[in-house]
């Protein structure tokens, strides 16, 4: 799995990058920009 490039800010990513281990600091840091 990679980390969520900075691009990806729009919500159908962020919805992928979720399942990921990271969601926490994803959904913490920009993923629920």
């Amino acid at each position: 799995m990679e980390e969520t490039p900075p691009e990806v800010e729009s919500g159908e990513e962020i919805g992928f990058v979720t399942r990921s281990p990271r969601n926490a600091e994803i959904r913490g840091t920009g993923g629920r920009k």
